[in-house]
């Protein structure tokens, strides 16, 4: 009878992930000192020629990883501000001043683009990130390399730091180097580091790994915080914090820490001391948590809402078209190419269309494989659970905007952690499977993988070097995409070359009929033209289409008052402040507006809304008093021009209205005064003449009444004031 042999197992990642002797941080932990060393990649009889021994030889390995992902990420460093960067640092007042950084941590990263401090713009609270934008500005003003070089060396820390939680995670030098290559040179990671708006990645990153490997830390001490030596528990509850305050997907770190504590080898540990030590160590990161959600909320008044364009989207949608966006990340992380900063991707709205069950079916295939060869792998688990816990935000879908895309890169760089230790462990399993013979086959196919994504990662950041390779980059790869028209023809706008801007923009409303935003920029194409009648037309439909934006309702209402449409002026401006109840320059334009009509009393009662939101605004309080000196309440005029005169006391319409306050006070050489100054300052101001002509005539010196008189008739001829002037004149003796 034949013995019967062992059950052969199926191939597993699993020698990676045994301690291994080392006198440093990686010792093994207190739970598994008894774990037996596997075989692992690191063996000298596997291959000596690529072992990495402790001391020197590692240091080197690290300095050379992150020396190939600084000369692989080098043609970064030339590009220009992009993107997002025009409003965010470019057109951002905060940024210049250190003094803002503590207002950071009180409002949202888009706050500065409103005036109305009571209402939060924006989604995102991310005042680590907003208060290294103040940081780099104090450091290279608007100098782009150096902000570029911030986003490199952020990398190069994150890449380095990839190696330490490798380590503190047992992987033998060798796998932790790999994964730490891979994720160094790894393209998804361009539009983190080569878009200067792209550095919360890389800055979250950093301390979601510091986090981590100090929590490490704590375990191997024997930390908690109950203990009298918990420095390092704090230590990682700060990086924490300082992590969820640079960008909100680090709020599942606490899920992660969660997952390694179960899934730590422990030996015969019963489930209910495991769920206690579990609950106990995660208990510092749910802490933080929290503590960063009541700020969120304490700021922006909310924890999660959907983006304004993306309301009307169904729950529905989301879930159908969930499966179609984690395939869609899931083979950007194996196959890099091609990469952009849109993908046309769209909603899907019914489960029997292949956009649904076709992702669907390939992403549980993947995920099946990956969880069947990691099963036997508490690390390779835990990378396989990181890379998905870290996704799962950005699966909450309605918190983007459809229009522009649901699917960025950015999005991968902490997932990609994951990934590159799943990718450096599977390699290395492989390496320690081979026959002797073939391990130099295997090195040369990392090497060549090494090389082909470092290739691609330098190629990618040329697409970033300036606003119109990044667009027309992405509209090779997604022609027709409305948002990417717009933007091509902003970019043309932007760098006056306004017939091009007026191709993109229309052609981006014929691939999108109700495409407000194209509208509305193509109205301020005609707007800057003082083509009026264009521009309104233009402005109209984005306001039909459901525009909101309160400076195109404010230039749609300009565009009909400059064709003296001033009772169709009056809708949009009150529809702005409807939107902005603090927009004095609309309230101040609905008081001319009504003024024009000679609704005087509404004229007045809107000059004031807009005195009382901004007081020092001196056009309304000088319109405010012309009504009042129109309605014979020259006293009360006089007070506001005065007022005025304080802060601008050459305004020409504060002089001419001041002088004929005087003049019908009989206050006549108080009026000749204001009114010289303004002749001498303005010498074609035809009414300062005429009026300067009146104030003669009343005084009795004919003379010089009729000297003003005649300057005032021959400045413009044919004017209503010319022949006011010349009708005085002929009644002089």
């Amino acid at each position: 009878m034949k013995s019967k042999g062992k059950k052969k197992l199926p191939p597993q990642i699993k020698s990676q992930i045994q301690p291994e002797a080392s006198t440093e941080i990686q010792q093994p932990e207190t739970e598994s000192a008894a774990a037996k060393p596997a075989r692992n990649f690191s063996r000298e009889s596997d291959s000596p020629s690529f072992s990495i021994k402790p001391g020197k030889s590692e240091r080197n390995a690290v300095i050379l990883i992150l020396v190939i992902t600084l000369v692989v990420f080098l043609n970064s460093l030339g590009g220009e501000f992009v993107y997002d960067d025009g409003y965010q640092i470019l057109k951002n007042p905060t940024v210049q001043s250190a003094d803002n950084i503590p207002a950071m941590f009180t409002q949202g990263v888009w706050q500065f683009m409103s005036p109305d401090t009571s209402n939060a713009v924006g989604l995102y609270y991310r005042p680590m990130f907003n208060s290294l934008l103040i940081v780099n500005y104090q450091l290279f003003g608007f100098s782009p390399f150096g902000w570029h070089l911030v986003s490199l060396l952020l990398h190069l820390a994150a890449t380095f730091l990839v190696y330490r939680l490798a380590r503190s995670w047992n992987l033998s030098r060798e796998v932790s180097a790999l994964a730490a290559l891979l994720f160094g040179v790894h393209p998804i990671h361009v539009e983190s580091v080569a878009w200067v708006s792209g550095v919360p990645d890389p800055l979250a990153a950093v301390f979601v790994l510091l986090a981590l490997i100090f929590h490490e830390r704590s375990v191997r001490a024997g930390n908690d915080l109950k203990s009298s030596n918990s420095k390092w528990v704090l230590v990682s509850l700060g990086a924490t914090l300082l992590a969820l305050f640079t960008k909100e997907v680090a709020i599942v770190l606490a899920g992660a820490v969660a997952l390694r504590e179960w899934l730590r080898d422990s030996g015969e540990e019963r489930f209910s001391a495991k769920l206690n030590r579990t609950v106990q160590r995660m208990a510092p990161f749910v802490i933080a948590a929290f503590l960063y959600l009541a700020a969120r909320i304490a700021v922006l008044g909310f924890i999660s809402k959907p983006e304004p364009k993306a309301v009307g989207i169904t729950t529905e949608q989301v879930l159908l078209t969930q499966p179609s966006v984690l395939f869609a990340y899931i083979r950007m992380l194996f196959a890099p190419y091609p990469l952009s900063v849109i993908y046309d991707h769209g909603f899907v709205s019914s489960p029997n269309q292949p956009p649904f069950w076709l992702p669907l079916m390939l992403a549980v295939v993947v995920l099946a494989i990956a969880f069947w060869l990691v099963r036997n792998s508490k690390v390779g688990l835990l990378a396989l659970a990181w890379t998905l816990i870290f996704l799962l935000p950005v699966m909450n879908l309605k918190a983007f905007n459809p229009e522009e895309s649901i699917i960025h890169d950015r999005y991968l760089y902490l997932p990609s952690v994951g990934f590159c230790l799943l990718a450096a462990m599977g390699l290395g399993w492989l390496y320690n499977r081979v026959a002797a013979s073939s391990k130099k086959l295997v090195m040369a196919g990392i090497s060549v993988i090494v090389i082909a994504l470092s290739g691609m990662t330098f190629a990618q950041n040329f697409t970033w070097q300036n606003d119109l390779t990044m667009a027309t980059h992405a509209l090779a790869y997604a022609p027709g995409r409305p948002f990417l028209l717009n933007y091509l023809a902003a970019y043309y706008s932007n760098n006056s070359k306004p017939a091009e801007a007026e191709k993109f923009y229309k052609q981006a409303i014929v691939a999108k009929p109700d495409y407000y935003d194209a509208m509305s920029n193509l109205g301020d194409i005609y707007y800057k033209q003082n083509n009026f009648a264009e521009s309104e037309k233009y402005y109209a439909q984005a306001v039909a289409a459901g525009a909101r934006y309160t400076q195109t309702l404010y230039n749609l209402a300009d565009s009909r008052a400059k064709q003296r449409k001033f009772a169709e002026a009056e809708q949009p401006l009150q529809q702005a402040i409807a939107e902005q109840s603090n927009y004095a320059e609309a309230h101040f334009y609905l008081g001319w507006v009504n003024q024009q009509q000679g609704k005087l009393p509404q004229a007045e009662a809107s000059y004031r809304n807009a005195l009382n939101y901004k007081p020092d605004y001196a056009e309304p309080r000088i319109n405010l008093a012309t009504v009042m000196n129109d309605s014979g309440r020259l006293k009360e005029a006089e007070e506001q021009l005065l007022f005025v005169r304080k802060t601008q006391p050459s305004n020409p319409v504060m002089l001419y209205t001041l002088g004929e306050v005087y003049r019908k006070t009989n206050r006549i050489q108080e009026a000749i005064g204001v009114l010289t100054q303004l002749t001498n300052a303005q010498p074609q101001h035809q009414q300062g003449w005429l009026s300067l002509g009146q104030c003669y005539e009343q005084a009795g010196n004919t003379a010089e009444a009729k000297l003003k008189y005649q300057r005032a008739a021959d400045i413009a001829p044919q004017t209503d004031t010319a022949n006011t002037a010349r009708n005085r004149l002929a009644g002089l003796p």
